[in-house]
């Protein structure tokens, strides 16, 4: 069967902080073991040029989502994408949960990430949405991890790409995404110093090595994984006199996808893969409505995460990407541009707009779109300057392209850029 094609995989693991008191050696013998195991031409069969292991003071907050980032521009909707991070995670003094990069200042006593120094969870729904992957795997082996069961609400484990009936193919397409957490909100993840790995880095690499997985259909399935993963760390955590349940989150309908190739497999048939979500164990799934009602030739979809939060309607051919208007609730969005706008809630709108455009060079699209959420994270972090160089680069690109849909968002993008001129 050959490399696992079409995969793409970004492994992290922080061992060393700012405060040496923090540090934690074996994040990253953790994240070492897993990347020599994707990467391993008879295990996970991953291209190695395409997986990325980012540990020690090289993983800072600013390094792990420019790796993002650029998976979003590597990437395109058939590809499956396998993240992972090990390290310390603890809610903020601002109440979000943080994954702690190597530059996380902690607040002594009290055991929270300051606010910013760590890459929150906001922060990572925000880069997980422009990964347009169908197929997206998210591992995170670090305390009270359970806390990201919120991501999926923020939009962080919905795909950019919605195809016309989705809901109704996803189970049998091998499509989704999925967060796999080691821990629930209230609880640790667990080692001994005297052990090379975590259990749960040890039974993730043990999973995708085939332990406890069938090698029926020639590929390591997502829950396929979990099951081995979950069924393996209740068993030695709780020899040790621990509790500890790794979760799985789910978007409802997710299909059974392959995360790997099996053990030393040449065949593979995607029909074998196990096609439930595990019964018995820690599995949370979310329901995304996407509601479609037809109008007088126009599609209205109504966007539903938990709550609704708007509607849309597009007029024109949506599968050949020739939108004519956008409209939120009655009104053209291309015709309030002289009302006040606010660039940090329009500029992911627009990324989203330009990531998902047909019929334009794709190269220059997804450069377009990685700039544009570039300004993004430049004005959340509050770099005003910054933000305006990023749209500069994104325009030309825009503009080349003549598209009218595209022209569209190059008119609100200036509209934005004037905001913040």
């Amino acid at each position: 069967m050959g490399l696992f094609e079409r995969g793409y995989g970004l492994v992290i693991g922080v061992s060393e902080y700012s405060d040496p008191a923090w540090n934690v050696p074996i994040a990253e013998r953790d994240a070492d073991d897993l990347y020599q195991t994707l990467i391993d031409p008879q295990i996970g069969a991953y291209d190695r040029g395409r997986v990325k292991l980012l540990c020690g003071p090289q993983a800072t907050r600013a390094r792990i989502d420019e790796e993002l980032r650029f998976l979003a521009v590597q990437t395109e909707p058939g590809d499956t994408v396998f993240i992972s991070f090990t390290g310390h995670g603890a809610l903020g003094e601002d109440g979000l949960y943080y994954l702690g990069s190597s530059d996380t200042q902690f607040t002594g006593e009290q055991c929270q990430i300051c606010k910013n120094s760590g890459y929150s969870i906001a922060q990572l729904a925000r880069a997980l949405g422009t990964i347009r992957a169908e197929r997206l795997l998210l591992v995170i082996n670090a305390c009270a991890s359970g806390h990201l069961n919120n991501l999926a609400a923020l939009g962080g484990l919905r795909s950019t790409v919605i195809s016309e009936g989705e809901r109704e193919d996803l189970l049998k397409s091998g499509r989704g995404r999925a967060l796999i957490t080691a821990s629930r909100p209230d609880e640790q993840s667990h080692f001994r110093s005297d052990r090379h790995n975590s259990y749960f880095g040890r039974a993730l690499v043990d999973g995708l090595r085939g332990v406890d997985v069938s090698s029926a259909s020639g590929y390591v399935g997502l829950f396929d994984l979990y099951n081995a993963i979950y069924s393996q760390v209740q068993t030695e955590v709780a020899a040790a006199g621990y509790q500890q349940h790794p979760q799985i989150n789910l978007v409802a309908g997710d299909g059974p996808f392959p995360v790997a190739r099996y053990l030393g497999s040449q065949r593979g048939d995607l029909r074998l893969i196990q096609q439930t979500p595990p019964i018995g164990a820690d599995v949370r799934v979310v329901q995304i409505n996407i509601d479609r009602q037809y109008i007088d030739n126009s599609k209205q979809i109504d966007f539903g995460i938990g709550n609704q939060i708007g509607s849309i309607t597009f007029r024109g051919d949506i599968a050949q990407g020739d939108i004519i208007k956008t409209y939120h609730g009655g009104q053209s969005a291309d015709d309030d541009e002289d009302k006040q706008i606010d660039p940090l809630k329009e500029l992911p709108k627009l990324q989203q707009r330009v990531a998902v455009a047909n019929n334009v060079d794709k190269f220059a699209r997804n450069n377009a779109a990685f700039q544009i959420s570039q300004a993004v994270v430049a004005l959340t972090e509050g770099d005003t300057t910054m933000a305006v160089q990023f749209i500069d680069q994104a325009l030309p690109l825009l503009d080349a392209m003549n598209n009218g849909y595209i022209n569209s968002a190059a008119r609100k993008l200036r509209a934005v850029r004037a905001a913040l001129a």
